[in-house]
């Protein structure tokens, strides 16, 4: 049996929006929160790209079962 993951890309700056979009709050919860939660309702291996505002933005996942993994200069959007 194949195993898949799903990846979260949440590396960006959000230059245009402003402030952090991973941050950004809907229904009381960040927006990588909301990412991941509902990410692992379709598959439990669930990997977050994160980059930009990486402490902040780990903090907000950090009580889920996810790797993480930093992408560095994912905020210039670089490979």
């Amino acid at each position: 049996m194949k195993s898949y993951s799903i990846i979260l890309l949440a590396a960006g700056s959000s230059s245009r929006f402003g402030f952090a979009k991973q941050l950004a709050q809907i229904n009381g919860k960040s927006f990588i929160q909301h990412a991941v939660s509902e990410a692992m309702k379709v598959n439990k291996n669930v990997i977050a790209v994160l980059g930009a505002n990486l402490d902040a933005v780990k903090k907000e996942i950090e009580n889920f079962p996810v790797q993480k993994v930093h992408k560095k200069e994912g905020e210039k959007g670089k490979e």
